[in-house]
């Protein structure tokens, strides 16, 4: 009996030697995203977080504003390995200038808003006996 919770259907078994593969490729990124991008500078801002997340870089995520029809917004910051004290410093100078962190949006309007409908597809626990 398998001891984790994920179906068999979404476990992708590898043969050693795409493992090792894929491994390899990993550090290949790691060593370009490194020496490439670290070599000019202590902190990326990133549109999205894979590359990050495939390396095991730290990334932090903060508000920077609002769309123009009222959404929030945010940007990615990466980091080099072990660097979360910097990402921490560099989002914390941004909030002490800025107040976006601070800022909600604002409600929908009511006649946009979903209305709760308590009997909508749901049971008693005696209904279900």
């Amino acid at each position: 009996m398998r001891r984790d919770s994920t179906p068999r259907a979404q476990v992708q078994e590898l043969r050693p030697g795409e493992y090792v593969t894929g491994q390899r490729a990993k550090l290949l990124l790691l060593e370009r995203v490194l020496f490439q991008t670290f070599g000019k500078c202590d902190v990326v801002v990133q549109t999205s977080p894979t590359p990050f997340d495939a390396i095991g870089l730290p990334e932090i995520g903060f508000p920077i504003g609002f769309t123009t029809d009222g959404r929030p917004i945010g940007t990615i910051l990466g980091g080099l390995p072990y660097g979360e004290e910097r990402l921490l410093s560099v989002v914390a100078a941004y909030q002490a200038v800025s107040d976006w962190h601070w800022r909600r949006p604002a409600d929908p309007p009511a006649s946009t808003a979903r209305t709760a409908t308590p009997d909508r597809g749901r049971i008693s626990a005696e209904q279900s006996h």
